[in-house]
């Protein structure tokens, strides 16, 4: 049994240092994560593997001789272990796609991660019961952590935090657009505080000063963001970023950042520590318009055909009069191109390997954008039949037990599919091994593949994302010999990812596919079926399962 749990990254609107001296700071989680999946092993440890490298202690490792960045997350495992009174280990796998100190609460995100994923592999608990493990954990290597920063991890949206009366969620029927700007300027965290507390201790009239007015605008932009009031925000977030220069946690490089985008943007501020690390500046999603074509009838709001998008329209703004910033009320503007993460196929696929070798598979398909808008077509005005044709063709030896879809009238931006089938003969022998393929969704321009070159350009009709994230689990049986390599192929016309771990009985592979845009011309055609290629390739596409023996079980 495996647990996958995750977690998103937070960035701080207004608050940071003088929430340390009892102000509230307000935070938003973001749309970037850390994912962890866990699960029971029969040996006597705990081991870690990620991205930034692999380790493994003993269960019976005191906490205070680990030294290592994994410290929070054998502090968590070993604490759920002895609470269950649990006698063997647990492996865990860490992805993420939060930069690391940048200021985004990576390590929380990972801390409050680790506690869902790591407690689920026993029973469910309540949030507040994860806050706690996350931030017990963080302060194995943050012992002056005030929570802020696991809360909202835990919670999500935005809440405001103060030291001595905890949280509240920050109520608001909206979502907010937020730029996150990198400096990538190393920094120190403890560095900033020392000089904070040295600018209190030397200038403590001014400093107090400084707490009341944070306390005032903090008020005040409570209030906007509950109204969606975005000038207002803007302005209290430009106003937070005076009291931190005064602070002396800004520096050069920052201030020209911010300089910079605030010319576009309702206002910006640094967030967190300060010194490096990253700039926020509150926006409006896609320059305050919505594109719309009222003849598209299976197009979810707010997206776009494909083929009126990159047209040169004109644009009437009836508004622009009433608004503070400097805006023409007429403009000739280039209709949005849709991005290849817009436009998403996403596969999330559950099989298992019974001990006769068949496999039962469950998948739930998710369709954005592009995507979204032709399957609504075909169903509706096709019916069923014409997506269960195709499923057939695709898998040839399934027996189709279920299908479930999205409501074809609801317009929501994503589109669902629910697939259940059983295949009595999926697998095949190669030798005394046995053979499962890989992927369950077909190829994506499958028939380019044996093309070497081209005269003429290729039109995909819309940059794209293909992702499958398959999980497999096997009866005591069968054992995983070999995953599909892990491989990363970048060129100008996308890119190719390929990932697989395994524990004893189970494995995760993740493939994503990525076209960046939708015409590729003749002469990097070659780029693109270096794509297909490698995609296809058996080595990417096969996992091979072993029969246990009594010897091996032995």
């Amino acid at each position: 049994m495996t647990s996958k749990a995750s977690a998103p990254g937070k960035i701080i609107l207004f608050g940071e240092h003088f929430v340390v001296h009892g102000t509230k700071a307000i935070l938003g989680a973001i749309n970037k994560r850390v994912t962890i999946i866990s699960e029971k092993n029969k040996s006597q440890n705990i081991s870690i593997k990620s991205s930034l490298g692999e380790n493994s202690i003993p269960i019976s490792e005191s906490i205070e001789n680990v030294d290592s960045m994994f410290k929070p997350f054998f502090f968590i495992a070993k604490k759920i272990i002895n609470e269950n009174n649990f006698s063997n280990g647990i492996d865990m796998d860490i992805q993420s796609d939060i930069p690391i100190g940048a200021g985004l609460g990576s390590s929380s995100a990972c801390c409050v991660a680790a506690a869902a994923s790591i407690s689920n592999l026993f029973s469910e608990l309540e949030k507040n019961q994860i806050l706690n493990i996350a931030i017990e954990a963080e302060r194995t290597i943050f012992p002056n952590t005030s929570g802020a920063d696991c809360t909202v991890s835990v919670f999500g949206g935005i809440i405001g935090y103060q030291k001595d009366s905890g949280y509240k969620i920050i109520e608001t029927n909206h979502e907010f657009d937020f730029i996150v700007v990198n400096s990538k300027k190393p920094h120190s965290t403890s560095i900033v505080v020392d000089r904070v507390n040295k600018f209190k201790n030397e200038n403590k009239e001014i400093f107090n000063g400084l707490c009341d007015d944070e306390r005032k605008l903090i008020i005040q932009a409570v209030k906007a963001l509950q109204k969606f009031d975005l000038e207002t925000v803007g302005k209290c977030m430009s106003q937070n970023q005076i009291f931190l220069e005064q602070l002396g946690v800004s520096n050069d490089q920052l201030l020209e950042i911010i300089k910079i985008i605030e010319k576009e943007t309702f206002g910006a501020k640094i967030t967190g520590a300060g010194d490096g690390g990253c700039i926020i500046a509150l926006t409006e999603k896609d320059n305050d318009l919505i594109w719309l074509d009222p003849t598209a009838e299976n197009c979810a709001f707010g997206d776009f055909p494909s083929e009126n998008q990159d047209r040169w329209t004109l644009v009437l703004d009836l508004y622009a009069n009433n608004l503070s910033r400097d805006r023409e009320p007429y403009r000739f503007l280039k209709s949005p191109v849709t991005t290849a993460d817009q436009n998403l196929k996403r596969i999330e696929t559950k099989i298992h390997v019974a001990g006769d070798l068949s496999v039962k598979v469950s998948q739930e398909i998710t369709l954005t954008g592009a995507f979204n808008t032709r399957v609504r077509n075909r169903l509706k005005h096709n019916g069923d039949h014409v997506f269960l044709h195709k499923f057939m063709n695709l898998y040839d030896r399934a027996k189709l037990i279920q299908v479930n879809t999205s409501n074809l009238d609801d317009m929501a931006p994503e589109f669902k599919i629910w697939l259940k089938w059983n295949c009595t003969d999926y697998t095949f022998a190669i030798g005394r091994q046995f053979v499962l393929n890989l992927p369950f969704v077909e190829l994506p321009y499958a028939e380019l593949v044996t093309m070497n070159q081209r005269v003429n350009p290729t039109f995909l009709g819309n940059a794209s994302t293909f992702e499958e994230n398959i999980f497999l689990s096997l009866t005591p049986q069968f054992q995983i010999e070999s995953l599909p390599n892990n491989l990363q192929i970048r060129n100008q016309i996308g890119n190719l990812e390929v990932s697989a771990s395994k524990h004893r009985r189970s494995a995760f592979v993740k493939r994503v596919i990525q076209f960046n845009n939708s015409v590729i011309p003749a002469n990097q055609f070659s780029k693109m079926t270096t794509i297909l290629k490698a995609a296809s390739r058996k080595e990417t596409t096969r996992i091979f399962l072993n029969k246990n023996t009594g010897k091996q079980r032995k």
